[in-house]
């Protein structure tokens, strides 16, 4: 045990030990606590606005038709969200890591949607210009 190992040692360096040793099982929950906590409401609103400005990239901006038609908004926002949840092996991107909270930025600044979804837009987008 503990106690064996110090026994022949000063009080005052049996302390030294132990503090130190409780120290090192402290560190080691901190670095298990901080590695596991998700992000918090405000990075939480943060992700959500990328997101929803990454995919109105995608669908030609709020005044746009495939904006405007919410069959296609939908298929948009549900195409960014699920690529952002398998990256991140999350059920929502509020369960997203604290510590992964730049490379979720990063992800969704980047992203890019299937080339069957964007031709879809780009159709409904050129005909509403034709038909105007």
């Amino acid at each position: 045990s503990v106690a064996d190992h110090y026994q022949n040692l000063s009080p005052e360096v049996k302390a030294i030990f132990l503090i130190d040793e409780r120290t090192q099982k402290m560190e080691s929950r901190l670095n298990k606590l901080e590695n596991n906590m998700t992000i918090d409401y405000g990075q939480q609103l943060s992700i959500q606005n990328e997101g929803k400005s990454r995919a109105l990239h995608f669908l030609g901006g709020k005044e746009s038709a495939a904006y405007k038609d919410k069959s296609i908004r939908q298929k948009a926002f549900s195409a960014i969200w699920k690529d952002v949840k398998e990256y991140f092996n999350v059920d929502s991107y509020k369960n997203i890591r604290a510590t992964d909270l730049d490379k979720a930025v990063e992800f969704i600044q980047g992203w890019s949607m299937s080339g069957r979804l964007w031709r879809e837009i780009e159709l409904v987008n050129s005909q509403l210009q034709f038909n105007e």
